[in-house]
């Protein structure tokens, strides 16, 4: 039933801006529909030409292998922090989340600086004692480690919210029949944790199969290193767009598999009520030596980062190297990230609550479009607002607006999936109790539920900031003419081997982020008490 204020009970005021909202997260899907369609048989037999299949392999290979990786990284510390008298515990859960914070292709860097041609190693120890480096160093290996080490906080966050949500019982009754702590932990501990490392898993899989950055400094052809290269050295759209559609699929065949592995995983409480609290697992002699592993461990993958940013800093310091002016940098990178925060939750907020109070099939289409920027990397939205602004914008292309346009796009998910969970904690009877006393749905929204959903709303912002800030090849691409960030001063003294030059904006755009994803994590409570 139509009338002027509803259409089937849904108010025409939440259904117009969802519906803006999600025709603008519709276009890179319709970028790629019309680039493939307008595919030539030479962009087809490019697709399905053996050098593609080999960049496929290649992909799926690195994503596999880094996966894997974060998920054996990130057990041992998720249980060692939870579950037993671990020293120093504090200090290395909240050192363990760091590397959050660096980007890949400030990883890349790090690691370029370090054992590339030209960097530490080479100048410093190999030259010195007369010892050939490798010259080997990039590619494959390179890629695993620098994406491993940056990605395996995504999994243990997971997986430490599984744990601390976790019936203890199950564990208790283990050890009532004779098992030992291990065997506690790989029968009963583990398999409770499959949907967490599943989610983890995901997120890994498809920032690695989505990395740009990483990969292209590290000289590993990718999907996305092939994307760029038709896009900026052939300049074929249609073959760009085959390309995408196919990462699309692969990216679309990870989350289904996550899907199916999680609902065919039973992952319930067999009691009721919280968590039972009990002692820890007692390490014994192992306390220290496994605490100073763990320290190890942690000082090579975030310490010594930072610590080979200052040398690199210091260096150029001492050899009067002119460095980078970075005010401007900054305040564009935060200006940005602050601009498409708060746009993703404007745009964010009628979002949920149609699908939270309306739930029916337009709602439902309505979330699968916000959620396209969570399957498509960033260089393909990127491509598609600059095929569209040029054909269409007009004063648009190349502007600010559409810069932020397309940063929202790609952190909608994220945003989305944060304000909706926080919805559906909030009692539909405070909404309803305000209705009845004569209120307006919407200046009950306004009044009730927006107040109540605020720790979301911020929680959303913070992840989408810190999203942005992190943003290296939507602002590479369609930045407008003399605006840099802190990732595009990164990216262009990188790739120049500038690393002291490098050096000052990685760590500007660190500590910055830093205090975003403490904030996160201290309302989120992640860390133990």
């Amino acid at each position: 039933m139509i009338n002027r204020l509803t259409i089937k009970g849904i108010p025409l005021s939440l259904l117009a801006p969802t519906f803006v909202i999600a025709s603008l997260a519709a276009i890179p899907l319709l970028y790629l529909a019309t680039g493939t369609i307008g595919a030539d048989q030479e962009s087809w037999d490019w697709l399905l030409r053996w050098n593609t299949l080999q960049i496929v392999g290649r992909s799926l290979l690195l994503v596999f292998t880094v996966t894997s990786m974060t998920i054996i990284i990130s057990l041992p510390i998720a249980f060692l922090t939870d579950r037993t008298n671990l020293g120093f515990k504090k200090p290395i859960e909240i050192i363990s989340l760091l590397p959050l914070v660096i980007p890949s292709y400030i990883g890349a860097y790090l690691y370029m600086s370090a054992v590339g041609p030209g960097g530490f190693i080479d100048k410093f120890i190999a030259t010195p004692l007369n010892i050939q480096t490798p010259t080997n160093a990039y590619g494959f290996p390179a890629a695993v480690i620098t994406l491993s080490l940056l990605n395996y906080p995504y999994v243990l966050l997971t997986v430490k919210s599984a744990l601390a949500q976790m019936d203890r019982s199950l564990e208790e009754s283990g050890r009532l029949l004779g098992l030992s702590g291990l065997k506690v932990l790989a029968k009963v501990v583990i398999p409770q944790l499959k949907p967490a490392i599943a989610s983890g898993g995901l997120l890994v899989a498809l920032y690695t199969l989505s990395d740009f950055g990483a990969v292209t400094l590290l000289k590993y052809k990718t999907f996305t290193w092939s994307i760029h290269a038709q896009y900026e050295g052939a300049f074929n759209r249609h073959t760009a767009s085959l390309l995408s559609i196919a990462l699309v699929i692969l990216a679309s065949g990870l989350i289904l598999t996550e899907s199916i592995s999680r609902n065919l995983t039973k992952y319930y409480r067999t009691s009721s009520g919280s968590p039972k609290l009990q002692s820890r697992f007692q390490l014994g002699f192992w306390k220290w030596p496994i605490t100073t592993a763990c320290l190890i461990f942690l000082a090579l993958t975030t310490i010594l980062p930072i610590t080979i940013l200052l040398f690199w800093v210091l260096r150029g310091i001492s050899q009067g190297i002119s460095f980078p002016i970075l005010f401007a940098s900054t305040i564009n990178s935060v200006g940005l990230a602050t601009l498409t925060a708060t746009a993703a939750l404007i745009a964010v907020t009628p979002v949920v609550f149609l699908v939270t109070k309306h739930k029916n099939i337009f709602s439902q289409l309505i979330e699968k479009l916000c959620y396209t920027g969570y399957a498509l990397p960033s260089l393909v939205v990127a491509l598609s607002f600059v095929y569209l602004g040029s054909k269409y914008g007009g004063a648009l292309y190349q502007s600010f607006l559409i810069l932020i346009l397309a940063c929202v796009i790609l952190t909608l998910p994220a945003a989305l999936s944060t304000v909706r969970t926080r919805m559906l904690q909030i009692s539909p009877r405070m909404e309803e109790s305000s209705i009845s006393l004569g209120r307006s749905p919407l200046k009950s929204a306004l009044t009730v539920t927006i107040p109540a959903l605020k720790p979301g709303l911020l929680m959303g912002a913070i992840i989408v900031f810190l999203l942005t800030m992190k943003e290296l090849p939507a602002i590479l691409i369609l930045s407008p003419l003399d605006f840099t960030t802190l990732t595009t001063d990164i990216w262009t003294y990188a790739t120049e081997g500038l690393f002291s030059q490098a050096a000052a904006p990685s760590l500007t755009l660190i500590g910055i982020s830093s205090i975003a994803v403490s904030i996160l994590l201290w309302k989120a409570n992640i860390i133990n008490n």
